[in-house]
């Protein structure tokens, strides 16, 4: 059963532009990957995302993902955060949508911009988000137990 908090507090509307994109390198050797960024995605209205996993798409498209960072596909280097910042910083965030089927959470931006925070483990935090009013929702703590 969904929490009540989550089924009623999303869509959220923010309505704020994006002060500032963080990110956060964590390294893991294998021979599909180098690692991964999360990210943290700050608002001018004070709310405030966490993401440990995610992709942002553009026009529909699929731009960049956590999973990126520094793949070497016949040119320089990935830097996300650095695509990522370029992409966000400065532009509008609508609204935070949540998918309960899946615990993914979703910004949305005009111009069909997208960065979707992807709940990938039932235990673990994959995202935060943190509302204007101070309210904190957890991508493991959407369904009661």
């Amino acid at each position: 059963m969904i929490r009540d908090e989550y089924r009623t507090d999303f869509p959220m509307v923010m309505d704020s532009a994006v002060v500032s994109v963080r990110g956060e390198f964590n390294p893991e050797t294998s021979a599909l990957w180098n690692g991964w960024v999360s990210a943290n995605v700050a608002l001018h209205n004070g709310a405030d995302f966490d993401f440990a996993f995610w992709r942002l798409l553009v026009g529909g498209q699929l731009e960049v993902t956590s999973f990126d960072h520094q793949t070497e596909l016949g040119g320089p280097p990935i830097d996300v955060i650095a695509e990522l910042s370029a992409a966000l910083t400065g532009r509008i965030c609508r609204r935070a949508e949540l998918d309960v089927a899946t615990g993914d959470l979703k910004l949305v931006f005009d111009d069909g911009v997208e960065l979707q925070g992807l709940r990938l483990r039932r235990l673990y935090e994959d995202w935060e988000a943190r509302s204007v009013g101070g309210m904190s929702y957890w991508s493991n703590m959407i369904r009661e137990k």
